[in-house]
């Protein structure tokens, strides 16, 4: 562990773009104080994260992907776009 930390105080910034497509709102929480320290487990996989700049892109609040009921309807939805377009 120090000598990670040695190594970050030459690191002029922290590549963060993952986490900030993955919840949008982490640099409001952030200033907010409400971030935790623990991981929340996503209903979805990795694919979520352009699922996410899509709604950002279209002006919509993006989908919470810890609700299982809202991931499963949604790839339900897209099942019977699939199927319509065979």
């Amino acid at each position: 562990m120090p000598s990670m930390c040695k190594v970050l105080s030459n690191v002029v910034g922290i590549r963060l773009w993952r986490f900030f497509c993955a919840e949008t709102c982490l640099a409001h929480d952030i200033l907010e104080g409400r971030v935790k320290t623990e991981a929340i487990k996503q209903a979805m996989g990795e694919q979520d994260h352009g699922l996410k700049i899509t709604q950002l892109g279209r002006n919509q609040k993006p989908m919470d992907i810890t609700r299982t009921d809202l991931v499963e309807e949604f790839m339900n939805s897209v099942q019977r776009i699939e199927k319509a377009f065979g």
